[in-house]
């Protein structure tokens, strides 16, 4: 799988990114940065590109990235717990927007395969609703401060860092600063169960695809089995 985020003139941001992605995609994936103005210092591999505005997202889906599962992530959404791509199912995915809930493309998921409806990764203010019990407890006061959102189950939006003029601009900042610390020295992610589950199954033959179409049906849930099998791993020290 084909990671990518971009930057203009906050590379930092991107730097945190790439270490927290780095830290905490279990999925096989490559993860790659790129930016028109500063190039970040980063783990990520990194391309200098044409300014692309709003478009920048479905852009570099379709023009970087290459293989059947390509994913855009916005560089202020920092994962902050481990997670896989396959949390996120559907053959076309998008974030919630600010508007009537639209599809907005700061996160975007492609496949080449499963249901053509768009899927829609739900978002909110961390002030709405408080912080959920999947975020870190010493991110929560932080993520209130910056008047942060929360983003799926496992990512944080620190949400305009690039423009200047925000009311919480050095909360912003300092929550940055310690998501910079969190991720300064994390390993790299590992598989979870279910994914190593998962690929012992596909080594043999065994695939979700081949299993939908042996019980007649369009989607086997062997996804949300592997993510319940990733969840049940990591609570008890397994990937």
């Amino acid at each position: 799988m084909m990671i990518l985020t971009a930057t203009d003139w906050r590379p930092e941001v991107a730097e945190v990114w790439c270490a927290a992605v780095r830290a905490t995609l279990t999925t096989p994936h490559h993860a790659a940065c790129l930016w028109r103005s500063v190039e970040p210092k980063c783990s990520c591999q990194t391309k200098q590109i044409p300014h692309a505005g709003p478009t920048v997202a479905l852009f570099a889906v379709d023009r970087y990235a290459a293989g059947p599962v390509r994913m855009f992530l916005e560089e202020d959404m920092i994962p902050v717990r481990p997670w896989s791509v396959d949390d996120y199912p559907g053959r076309l995915v998008a974030a919630q927007g600010n508007v009537h809930g639209q599809p907005w493309p700061a996160l975007t998921i492609k496949r080449d395969h499963g249901e053509p409806a768009t899927s829609i990764v739900p978002q909110r203010f961390v002030r709405d609703g408080g912080c959920p019990d999947w975020l870190p407890a010493d991110l929560c006061e932080p993520a209130l401060r910056a008047n942060a959102k929360v983003l799926g189950q496992h990512f944080l939006h620190l949400d305009k860092m690039y423009r200047k003029g925000v009311p919480e601009a050095a909360e912003k900042n300092a929550l940055l600063a310690l998501l910079r610390e969190r991720y300064a020295d994390a390993p790299p992610a590992g598989p979870g169960l279910g994914d190593m589950v998962a690929a012992g199954l596909a080594a043999v033959g065994i695939t979700p695809e081949r299993v939908s179409k042996v019980l007649g049906v369009k989607d086997c849930g062997c996804g949300k089995r592997k993510q319940t099998l990733n969840e049940l791993g990591r609570k008890f020290g397994i990937g």
